[in-house]
């Protein structure tokens, strides 16, 4: 894909793409749209990894991107929900326990995502929770440690997705906090 243009193409030839789902290698055939200059650009980018295949680790790093750089923070953040495999919450587990980045910008837009009436970020709680292992228990505890201990994280104390992650490890060890 080319810098040039308005990004029309491109957007129309990745939404085309959303056609071959399961077919991961496209998402790698066309990785360079994910730095485009262009917002959209990148966005459509996003939402083809996530229907063609969102529990593909280069598909889970290109939704954390997302959210770490805060340039296509909504588009990333809706396509995670769809990550759902064992090995995608695996993959994005281990992606972001030590991603002080990643959990910063992620605690900072929760109030965007996680209102009274309804909690978006629900639907990857139950995505983790439908894949709970000795390791994700243990890479959970450490991304509750690490949103705790940063120090840009001053919020983390009254997010919601932080507290069903401590939910969890609670329903595996009596004995967590």
């Amino acid at each position: 894909s080319t810098q040039t243009g308005n990004g029309v193409l491109q957007r129309h030839s990745l939404a085309a793409l959303e056609n071959f789902e399961g077919e991961s290698e496209i998402i790698d055939a066309v990785a360079a749209n994910s730095s485009s200059i262009d917002s959209l650009v990148r966005e459509a980018f996003i939402s083809m990894c996530k229907t063609v295949n969102p529990n593909y680790p280069a598909s889970i790093e290109y939704f954390i991107k997302g959210i770490s750089e805060d340039n296509s923070h909504i588009y990333a953040r809706n396509a995670l929900y769809s990550v759902n495999s064992a090995d995608g919450i695996k993959t994005f587990l281990r992606s972001i326990f030590d991603n002080q980045q990643f959990i910063h910008e992620f605690l900072d837009k929760e109030s965007i995502f996680n209102k009274d009436d309804k909690q978006a970020d629900q639907e990857l709680i139950e995505n983790i929770k439908n894949n709970l292992d000795e390791e994700n228990i243990t890479l959970l505890k450490k991304i509750v440690i690490n949103a705790f201990t940063a120090d840009k994280n001053y919020r983390a104390g009254d997010s919601y997705f932080l507290r069903q992650l401590a939910l969890l490890i609670k329903s595996k060890e009596q004995n967590y906090l």
